[in-house]
């Protein structure tokens, strides 16, 4: 029940609701771009009143300081309200608005992501200048290429404490984005604006002084791998959980492996599972029809309405051009502010014969039960159409791939997925991100070196060339790798608790709570499970 209404002043929820509001509003203006868009996790999804912002996201040092002063303020606010209520849904609400407070906070303050690495800001440029393109309307390139070099002017003056490391990826994040602009059919006189900007910003970062050393202090990396990435435990902890899992999934894939090619290692076994029959409706017809399909198991199962796909539309798509500068991978994307789009598994055509592409290839349905059904799309449909206004807006890495990974597994323990070849893909996939999770942690201490980091990845069964381009860029989100593999056991670990036998409850249970931390998740599925 809610907390009773008192004469003394208002109920704890509409008091709530107006720190949080006042905090939302803070945010979006000072950073559109990254509030707007689902590619920046520490930030909230704000959808603006009244179209979108045009407006650049301001990382001056002075309006810094005015975010963590309103924060701060946030924070002590909505404590007071956690401290206050007895109900376990506005006490939720209120831990995870604080959290995500102290989180973005910090991240600001102590990481200073926006003063270290030219790649953010290149990042929000792309966002931004993706978006105008996707408008139909086309004021909204004219404006944000008019008003790019202002940005960029302002990046220059922030990025005062750039690891070379990051200089360097910075260049070439400007060559490739270039090479994708030169790809587009647009007049010459409409993209002079973003080349002569980027050329101007690519000067700054060749003659900028830089330092050698890029690792945050231990005492910050442990923050970032227990609050905000929500781990709850250290990186030793964390540690000690990755071991487990590729121990675990080593062995699933031995045995899966000499099932199907007995005598034959599990290397060279996952090799020889056949590819799938390429359709007349091509690559992105397959995974249509397999979206098709797991959500019909879903449906069966319970897991999902009947309704959902109405509600909230699937499309599959290949990637476009102009978001190729900031994604390079198959990957889903939901932007509420679109209500026609809702939700976008975007499918990024493999490159040359479908023999150099087989293990991914191969894994098809397990990529489209990660991105579509129970994956992402279900995730994101339930927190953007069920949630609570203030809630909806917080996205937890650890949640958010954590779930993706479980809904594999989820797959699995109903059936969809069965037989040795399925067992075998689901636990390679396992383990590659339970290796990544152990690079990156490694990689934030300074051991192994690079260059050792990216033969771990390569004998982990990553192509040479994509483990060499990976590596570096798990600097610039330290811990975010460790989400996957953690966060699936975490899942896991919940669902054989309280969930095995009754699928369909868990999933309502989970889903129903948007994502919060796992402390508050299970302190709910206790409390539903005393109840039942």
């Amino acid at each position: 029940m809610e907390d009773q209404h008192s004469d003394r002043g208002p109920r704890p929820k509409d008091k709530l609701n107006a720190v949080a509001e006042e905090m939302f509003d803070c945010l979006g203006d000072a950073f559109p771009v990254c509030c707007l868009s689902d590619e920046f996790h520490y930030f909230p999804q704000i959808v603006p009143p009244q179209g979108v912002w045009t407006g650049w996201d301001n990382f001056m040092p002075d309006k810094i300081a005015e975010v963590n002063a309103r924060l701060s303020s946030a924070e002590r606010a909505i404590g007071l309200i956690s401290r206050e209520t007895e109900d376990l849904d506005i006490f939720a609400d209120a831990e995870t608005l604080r959290r995500m407070a102290q989180t973005l906070r910090e991240q600001l303050v102590w990481v200073r992501f926006h003063e270290t690495q030219p790649t953010f800001h290149l990042t929000i440029m792309c966002t931004a200048l993706a978006a105008a393109l996707g408008n139909s309307d086309r004021r909204e390139w004219d404006v944000r290429t008019q008003t790019l070099p202002s940005f960029l002017t302002q990046a220059q003056e922030v990025l005062l404490d750039m690891p070379q490391l990051f200089r360097d990826m910075g260049l070439e994040m400007i060559r490739d984005i270039a090479a994708w602009l030169q790809s587009l059919e647009m007049e010459r006189n409409e993209l002079a604006p973003v080349f002569s900007a980027m050329e101007r910003f690519a000067d700054f970062l060749r003659s900028a002084r830089t330092r050698s050393d890029y690792l945050l202090p231990p005492e910050i990396v442990e923050r970032i791998v227990k609050e905000h990435i929500g781990c709850g435990v250290g990186p030793d902890e964390v540690r000690n959980v990755l071991m487990e899992e590729i121990d675990e999934t080593e062995r699933i894939m031995g045995e899966a492996g000499d099932t199907l090619f007995p005598g034959t290692v599990w290397r060279k076994a996952i090799r020889r599972i056949p590819l799938p029959a390429f359709s007349a409706g091509g690559q992105l017809e397959m995974y249509r029809k397999e979206a098709d399909n797991l959500l019909q198991h879903c449906i069966a199962c319970g897991i999902v309405t009947e309704n959902i796909s109405r509600r909230s539309p699937l499309r599959v798509s290949a990637l476009p051009p102009y978001l190729k500068a900031i994604r390079a991978a198959s990957a889903y994307s939901f932007t509420p502010a679109n209500a026609s789009q809702k939700g976008t598994f975007y499918i990024v055509p493999p490159e040359g014969p479908w023999s150099d592409n087989r293990e991914e290839l191969a894994e098809y349905r397990m990529v489209t039960a990660h991105e579509t059904y129970p994956g992402h799309h279900l995730l994101d449909t339930r927190r953007w159409h069920f949630i609570s206004p203030s809630r909806r807006r917080v996205e937890s890495p650890l949640f958010y791939e954590g779930w993706a990974c479980f809904a594999e597994e989820l797959m699995r323990e109903t059936g969809y997925f069965s037989g040795p070849a399925d067992l075998l893909l689901l636990a390679n996939r396992r383990h590659r991100r339970a290796v990544r999770g152990l690079v990156d942690l490694d990689l934030q201490t300074g051991k192994p070196a690079r260059r050792a980091a990216v033969q771990i990845l390569v004998e982990a069964g990553f192509a040479a060339d994509t483990a060499a381009s990976v590596v570096p860029k798990y600097a610039l989100r330290p811990g975010y790798q460790v989400c996957y593999a953690f966060g699936l056991r975490r899942f896991l670990d919940l669902y054989h608790r309280y969930g095995t036998g009754d699928a369909k409850r868990f999933v309502e249970q989970v889903l129903s709570c948007g994502e919060i931390g796992f402390d508050l998740l299970e302190k709910n599925l206790h409390g539903r499970s005393d109840q039942s």
